[in-house]
């Protein structure tokens, strides 16, 4: 393991591979995608090729996928070319105009052209890499939105001898839509039991003895795993006995845990914490009351969030995911299965199977409609309840998600199938 290799322990082949892209000369383009389940050290991966790509002399453009963007079109786009927007000029004058377009920087109304967008991307790109050799990351593309992914898509598959790498990350073995096919992959694995055994030791408190082989076991080499159940069995050694009794699956068991952090921390914090989940944006420059930096320390000392960025960030993707969804309802904690004692926010919770309620039009309003899907996660918390579009306009609330106002109305009758402690809950989320 060479030094450059010490920080990231068990990616020998894939740094090397890595490496191999980004080292010059570049006699021809490169594109890889790298999958794999959450945790196993993708947004690592990428980070470091940005790094040692920098350091190469490379110019360096990123882009990651956000939950809260991914139903606005060219939104990840925007975040990739905004470094270089003043080059959109230089383009040809159709593509130029498609492009300012996507981003709303034109005048003309007309919808963005998806074809002139693309070449548009795959232009720019290329005329970049020309006066400098470029690495394009996109991370968590799985989060990213479609027209995004399509134009990257575009530019990927028609990439040739320009001096490009392009790098991107999707959760999951199956590539995001428009990378399906003739693209190299890189699937990650999980640790190899020696690794994962070098990487507990790296940690500040490993355990040891009984409770270092059962979070080894739990883990199941799962980078991410290792470190978060490292750091709950140094404080709370009594959690490995719980874990004996109730395992649970790994992503599951993750979003549990940090679940489970989030709620120990003080109101304010949570408070922050929570607002900074819901923003979703590391812009420093967007005033938000009651969230700072003060109010943000203890969940910094918990590992959830850094603040030595430029604006609050998530130590993980899954962070965020647990602390938006493990926000309690205004009056509790809301179930996640069909018993009334189990807790949303209980890192001990099984899964649920049910679906919040949504409107059914074909049902006799105001009756609301209950299926059953599995869940992946822990917890779950209702979507904002919001007024179908073909309700009667007479008997709406202006307001559905005003607090005080509920939808359906309090009275209205719901399906024998419901949750148990359904018809105690709030019917009002104001998130």
């Amino acid at each position: 393991m060479t030094r450059k290799d010490t920080n990231v322990i068990g990616r020998r082949e894939e740094l090397s591979l890595l490496r191999e892209l980004i080292t010059p000369p570049h006699k021809e383009s490169h594109v890889l995608l790298l999958l794999g389940d959450p945790g196993l050290g993708k947004t690592i991966l990428l980070a470091e090729a940005a790094r040692e790509a920098k350091a190469a002399g490379m110019r360096v453009l990123a882009t990651t996928g956000r939950e809260s963007e991914q139903d606005l079109a060219f939104a990840g786009l925007h975040q990739l070319l905004r470094p270089v927007l003043d080059r959109v000029a230089c383009l040809p004058t159709r593509q130029a105009e498609a492009l300012r377009g996507a981003f709303g920087l034109s005048d003309d109304p007309a919808p963005p052209d998806a074809l002139l967008t693309g070449i548009a991307v795959l232009t720019l790109l290329s005329e970049l890499s020309d006066e400098q050799p470029l690495l394009v990351t996109a991370d968590d593309t799985q989060w990213l939105d479609r027209a995004s992914l399509d134009a990257l898509a575009f530019a990927a598959r028609r990439l040739e001898s320009e001096q490009l790498v392009l790098l991107a990350g999707a959760r999951g073995n199956v590539p995001p839509a428009g990378f399906e096919r003739d693209l190299p992959q890189l699937l990650l694995r999980p640790l190899t039991r020696p690794d994962a055994g070098l990487l507990l030791d790296a940690q500040p408190r490993p355990p040891h003895g009984r409770l270092r082989e059962q979070v080894l076991t739990q883990a199941v080499g799962n980078p991410l795993a290792l470190i978060e159940l490292s750091r709950v069995i140094a404080t709370d050694p009594d959690a490995g006995r719980r874990w004996t009794a109730e395992p649970l699956p790994l992503t599951g068991q993750l979003t549990a845990l940090m679940a489970a952090q989030y709620a120990t921390l003080p109101p304010a914090a949570r408070s922050a914490l929570l607002l900074a989940a819901a923003a979703d944006s590391p812009d420093p420059t967007t005033a938000i009351p009651g969230l700072s930096a003060d109010a943000l320390a203890p969940a910094e000392a918990a590992g959830l969030i850094r603040l030595d960025t430029p604006g609050p960030r998530f130590a993980h993707p899954l962070t965020r995911s647990a602390v938006y969804h493990a926000a309690p309802s205004p009056s509790g904690p809301r179930p996640t299965d069909r018993s009334p004692t189990r807790s949303a926010t209980s890192p001990t919770a099984t899964p649920g199977t049910w679906r919040p309620p949504r409107w059914n039009p074909t049902s006799t309003w105001p009756h609301c409609s209950w299926t059953a899907r599995p869940r992946h996660s822990a917890v779950a918390v209702p979507p904002r309840r919001q007024a179908p579009s073909n309700a009667p306009p007479s008997s709406a609330p202006a307001n559905p998600t005003r607090p005080g106002d509920c939808w359906p109305p309090p009275n209205s009758p719901c399906p024998p199938d419901r949750p148990t402690g359904y018809a105690n809950w709030p019917a009002r989320y104001s998130r």
